[in-house]
């Protein structure tokens, strides 16, 4: 038989029950002669592929590195990896769909269902796993698939073998498997579910990188697969109550270990879930029935036996891998060999994928309702919360777990920003801002529609000994103060007769808490704190000061044309003080060839933002003492229809690291990032568009106008 070349497209490496679908055929096809690779946006290392060893013998590639190479065939394995077939050569396209993926968004996401259902009109062959889905394709899409039902290796879960305990000091014992902080994964609701049900004997296996979870009696985190059979065979039961599945295998792989199942009534259930006959089936969102159902197991040993026994019956007769690696095999030949008589059609596919992952064309086409521009991007930004799990799940846990840490503060809700109270109603009010030009100026636009405004160059008019002045002739209602010498020096306030808002761009610690306890005491109803960051707003709520919120620092361009992207002369335009402490990071930017222009950080904002406009991507380098204020020259970037590339930065904004910014934490990853965008430098344009968006939240007008009270007037 002749062998071919064939690449799988892969999302993240990482364990889960799809990922290990495709490892298993990926494996056996190589096995079988053919050379199988597995293709990646980015290069991983192969020790994450760890809990699969078989999968060492495949060949990795990222999209940069397989440029040169033509498969075969490649073949999407999830909805997103579709719009990634255009940057690897193969001679065919097919798609292995192993759900039907628009059921992973809110009803709301509209325009993100639309982009999934594309892949199912793309005309591709197509492959699947669950009978469910086939019949989905067919009678939605007119798409016939081929059905290839997932095997199991037989060898590795069976009844005989080691367990990790084998002995039941608390009676019934429940395994929950599945992913943390995924919500259709209901993990951690299956937990509570579990413990409201009188079961104290709970063991968790999970994908995620976990060290403890309260109520747990045992956890087993990212476990080799080989050692997942004696965690099923230490448990009684497993309980999986996800609400989105495309074929599950951990309750069939719990059957072949000894154990019996309850689960939903979940699409892909009924391959082999049979109620009261291997397992136990409840509604869907029914958590009385699951609690009924453990405590009559806990409670019934016969029952739990009668269920094991057809559980047992199930696992004899469910097919292993090789059976299904070669219907697999026959699939990916039939496609290869089938006469194509559009020539054009490969390319055609590509072009077409290109324009919908952009958002144009046939994107709108799909979608049932109209939406401007901006609503779909606003759609479209929920789902890469979940794109960023999938795709950098330890950066994305890691995040979710610090709330967890010691000296983290506790979650407390923030006061909505207040509309102080002035002495009286005004037709028009004056607002003065104290700062430095060169810093601050970046939060005020000189002519403001609603108010008379200010802004006090605090350095240069200290030396000229004129604010007293100036504060004197101007009269101002509100302060906006950046500058803790204006506080702190008695003989300003004296001709400030209106309310004093002191706006902290400092990290808040115990060292310079003393300032803030001095001037912003309890009761003091002339001046106020807002703080620029969330966490150290909390923090000085913490100390009883006079808080009134947290406030993300607005953002003022000046309004002049924004150059065409592609025609911008600045490709990169790279921004930081150079250091030992970024040495690495430097080095990766100069070994890499890229054509660059460098400005401190501390460059005047007006130059800055005159050189943003000129940029297509502007690189942040690494600082061992991170400014706040960067995050606010980060948001004034993607104002200026700049890609941003930085580490991960605060306040964020609301931000999403590879949503609204490009993300890297290691020298190797912005090495891997630069080689990408010099090859497919159009790649990240929805990131362009999207972090737009997310920054004309915060222009000036609208963060201001948030705390002063009654403003109609024309500026000046």
């Amino acid at each position: 038989m002749k062998k071919y070349n064939i690449a799988f497209l892969l999302g993240y490496p990482e364990i889960s029950g799809g990922t290990n679908v495709i490892m298993e055929h990926a494996v056996g096809l190589k096995k079988k002669g053919h050379n199988v690779a597995i293709v990646t946006e980015l290069p991983f290392e192969k020790k994450r592929l760890a809990w699969h060893p078989e999968a060492m013998i495949l060949d990795c590639y990222s999209h940069e590195q397989v440029k040169d190479i033509e498969f075969d065939i490649a073949i999407a394995t999830w909805w997103r990896s579709v719009y990634d077939l255009p940057y690897v050569q193969a001679k065919k396209f097919a798609y292995f769909c192993q759900s039907i993926e628009t059921r992973f968004f809110d009803s709301s996401d509209l325009a993100m269902k639309a982009l999934v259902e594309f892949t199912y009109r793309m005309n591709l062959p197509v492959v699947t796993e669950a009978t469910w889905i086939a019949n989905y394709l067919r009678d939605h899409y007119g798409m016939e698939s081929t059905l290839v039902r997932n095997g199991l290796k037989k060898d590795i879960f069976t009844i005989d073998g080691e367990s990790k305990d084998s002995s039941r000091p608390k009676g019934l014992r429940v395994l929950v498997e599945g992913p943390m902080g995924v919500y259709f994964k209901k993990t951690e609701d299956t937990i509570r579910i579990c413990q409201e049900a009188g079961i104290e004997d709970i063991w968790l296996l999970t994908s995620s990188e976990v060290e403890e979870y309260p109520g747990i009696s045992k956890l087993y985190s990212k476990v080799p697969m080989k050692e997942v059979s004696s965690i099923y065979r230490s448990c009684d039961v497993l309980v999986k109550l996800s609400i989105v599945e495309g074929m599950f295998g951990p309750p069939l792989e719990m059957m072949h270990c000894g154990g019996t199942a309850i689960t939903n009534n979940v699409t892909g259930h009924d391959e082999y879930m049979v109620s009261y006959h291997n397992g136990i089936v409840t509604d869907m969102g029914n958590e009385q029935q699951v609690i009924k159902a453990l405590q009559m197991l806990k409670t019934n040993p016969a029952l739990l036996q009668k269920l094991k026994s057809g559980a047992r019956d199930t696992a004899i007769n469910w097919p292993d891998w090789p059976k299904a690696i070669n219907e697999m095999e026959q699939f990916i030949i039939g496609v290869i060999e089938q006469d194509t008589s559009d020539l054009d059609f490969k390319e055609t596919q590509k072009d077409v994928l290109k324009a919908a992952l952009r958002f144009a064309g046939p994107l709108e086409s799909t979608t049932k309702q109209t939406y401007n521009k901006k609503e779909l991007l606003e759609i479209f930004k929920k789902h890469l919360k979940l794109y960023a799990n999938k795709k950098f799940p330890t950066l994305y846990n890691n995040l979710k777990n610090k709330k967890n840490e010691k000296n983290r503060v506790q979650n407390a809700p923030l006061p909505e920003l207040s509309i102080l109270s002035l002495e009286q109603s005004k037709e028009k009010y004056h607002v003065a801002f104290i700062g430095d030009k060169s810093i601050h100026s970046i939060a005020f636009r000189p002519k403001q529609e609603n108010y008379l405004s200010l802004f006090v160059d605090f350095e240069k008019l200290k030396r000229e000994d004129s604010i007293k002045r100036l504060l004197k002739e101007f009269k101002p209602d509100i302060l906006f103060v950046f500058k803790k010498e204006f506080i702190e020096n008695e003989e300003y306030n004296p001709n400030v007769n209106g309310k004093i808002i002191f706006i902290s761009t400092e990290a808040i610690h115990s060292s310079n808490l003393s300032f803030y306890n001095k001037y912003f005491a309890k009761g003091n109803e002339s001046k106020y704190l807002l703080h620029i960051s969330s966490r150290d707003t909390r923090e000085l709520m913490k100390n009883n000061l006079n808080v009134i919120g947290s406030l993300d620092l607005p953002i003022y361009v000046q309004e002049i044309e924004i150059n065409n992207w592609n025609s911008r002369m600045i490709k990169y335009l790279l921004i930081g003080e150079i250091s030992n402490y970024n040495k690495d990071f430097v080095r990766v930017i100069k070994e890499s060839g890229i054509n660059y222009v460098h400005i401190k950080e501390s460059s005047d904002t007006a130059l800055a933002a005159k050189m943003v406009l000129n940029s297509k991507f502007v690189l942040y380098l690494p600082q061992e003492d991170q400014c706040l204020l960067k995050s606010t020259n980060i948001m004034r970037d993607m104002l200026c229809d700049a890609i941003v590339i930085t580490q991960e930065f605060t306040p964020n904004y609301a931000t999403m690291p590879n949503e609204h910014y490009l993300h890297y934490e290691k020298p190797s990853q912005l090495r891997t990032l630069l080689a990408t965008l010099e090859s497919f430098e159009d790649k990240y344009m929805h990131i362009q568009s999207v972090g737009k968006e997310k920054a004309k939240e915060f222009v000036v007008d609208q963060q201001f106008i948030n705390i002063i009270k009654n403003i109609d007037i024309k500026g000046i």
